[in-house]
This record gives structure tokens, C-alpha cells and sequence, in this order.
């Protein structure tokens, strides 16, 4: 349902294009949840987290003018987190800025979307790649680590000490 509570962190790889017909984009949305919203600046981009936690949406996180100012048509690590208190958005492994939210992210039925934001069509033209939604807060660290070594390292599944493998080997002996 992709519901999150005081815990939430989004990564991916994004190499943005253009974001039309308006400013304002949503990699991921989910309404009246969370938006990972890149933010139209002529021709350049800033990227920006919102949460809505119940009463009303608490953002721009950063506030505007805060983070970098990045050209459209490049690969960018974007990620953020929120601990049930603060807000956080990094770009390329950095934090580049948080806002206190607090309480729960309010939980809707709505459908998660991914390029289009709401309100008339906020479309975004680019590529995604390496999307990671998780109920947990990763810090800086984790976040660097899966921007450098990629998500693959942390899905990759080797047969050694699985119980697949151990009983096919304990299977197989003769005895």
C-alpha cells in the first residue's frame, strides 16, 4: 500500500529532462501522504520533499533557495527520510536541508504515482532508476553506500548457508 508511518526513506536515480506543463513534478506521489517533488526553476531544477501529516502538507522541504540549483538532462542521486520529527533531502550522498514535520504521515487509499504529480498534470520527462521505498530512516552513510555501490549489492542473493542449497547438499549425500 506503500503507507508510511514515522518512518520513511525514498532513493533513486533520476536524470530529468524537462518537468511540463508545470513547475512542479512527483517521483513518488501519493496524495495527502508524500511527494518527492522536483521544482521547476526556469531552465534549471531544485528537488524538494512534502509530507502531510494529517493535518495539513508541511513543506517546501528544503525551503526555496536552499538546496542546489541542478541542470536538467544530468544523473542525480535524490533520497530523503523522515523519523517521525524531521524531514530530510539529500542530493548525490548530501544533505542538503530538513524541516521539522512531526507526527505520523497520514495515510490515505490513494495510489502511488510515480511522474505525475496532481492538480492538472505535472508530468516529468526523464529517466527513474533504482527506486528504493523503505519503512526505516537510513542515515547518511547507508544512503552514500547504496548511491555508490548501487541496490544491486544489497539484493544480490548468494546460495551459500540458504536452506535451499543446505538441504539439496544434505539431500544429495549418501549415507
Amino acid at each position: 500500500d506503500f503507507n508510511f508511518d514515522k518512518k520513511l526513506t525514498i532513493m533513486v536515480w533520476a536524470k530529468l529532462d524537462d518537468i511540463t506543463p508545470q513547475e512542479w513534478g512527483g517521483m513518488p506521489r501519493k496524495e495527502n501522504e508524500y511527494v518527492l517533488a522536483p521544482h521547476k526553476l526556469g531552465n534549471k531544477m531544485e528537488m524538494t520533499m512534502w509530507v502531510n501529516n494529517g493535518p495539513a502538507w508541511v513543506g517546501q522541504i528544503p525551503d526555496p533557495g536552499v538546496g542546489p540549483q541542478l541542470n536538467f538532462g544530468e544523473w542525480h542521486h535524490y533520497a530523503t527520510t523522515y523519523d517521525g520529527d524531521i524531514c530530510r533531502v539529500y542530493v548525490d550522498g548530501k544533505d542538503i536541508g530538513n524541516k521539522k514535520v512531526g507526527g505520523a504521515v497520514n495515510q490515505t487509499d490513494a495510489i502511488l504515482r510515480i511522474s505525475n504529480d496532481c492538480c492538472g498534470g505535472r508530468f516529468m520527462k526523464g529517466t527513474l532508476d533504482e527506486m528504493v521505498m523503505a519503512k526505516d530512516v537510513f542515515d547518511a552513510t547507508v544512503i552514500q553506500d547504496y548511491m555508490k555501490k548501487g541496490i544491486e549489492l544489497y539484493l544480490s542473493v548468494g546460495p551459500v548457508g540458504k536452506l535451499s542449497t543446505t538441504w539439496g547438499r544434505l539431500k544429495g549425500q549418501k549415507g
